[in-house]
């Protein structure tokens, strides 16, 4: 059980460098949620249905998103 809370919060800060990269080099909010989902994917590992809930422990969420198009999602 250890290990899998560990793996978690490891694929938790994953998510939130691929956000803080797609801010970085201005790719749409959308591109990101996507390849957030395909590396849940390819890890084999269950996807959350929201997955900037899961990035900011519940701070925010995808119905908050104005602009998918933009980097900041507003």
């Amino acid at each position: 059980m250890q290990h899998e809370l560990k793996r978690l919060e490891a694929v938790r800060y994953e998510v939130n460098q691929m956000l803080a990269e797609g801010v970085a080099k201005r790719y749409p909010l959308a591109m990101s949620v996507i390849a957030i989902r395909l590396m849940f994917r390819k890890e084999g590992l269950p996807q959350p249905d929201d997955v900037l809930a899961f990035a900011s422990g519940g701070k925010i969420n995808m119905t908050m998103v104005g602009d998918w198009e933009s980097p900041w999602g507003c």
